[in-house]
């Protein structure tokens, strides 16, 4: 008896997700961010993320996690600073 190739009633959600992410993780971020409609979800989501590691990577010593010379509520010090 042969299967029809289109009947896919078998395969439950745990099934698909599983074979979703082995899938997946054979894919780099930037083949990912090509999917249609992908790169507006996954930048939007990591949006915050993205900027302060860019300000991070400009000036490490305005990093916002730590605290900054603009950031009159903290105890930061310039390391530089005598």
């Amino acid at each position: 008896m042969s299967s029809n190739r289109n009947d896919h009633s078998w395969v439950t959600q745990e099934m698909f997700d599983k074979k979703l992410e082995e899938l997946l993780d054979k894919e780099t971020g930037g083949s990912l961010l090509m999917i249609p409609g992908l790169y507006e979800v996954v930048s939007e989501h990591f949006n915050n993320a993205v900027l302060e590691a860019l300000e991070e990577e400009r000036d490490p010593k305005m990093g916002l996690e730590r605290g900054g010379p603009d950031d009159e509520d903290d105890d930061w010090e310039d390391p530089e600073d005598p």
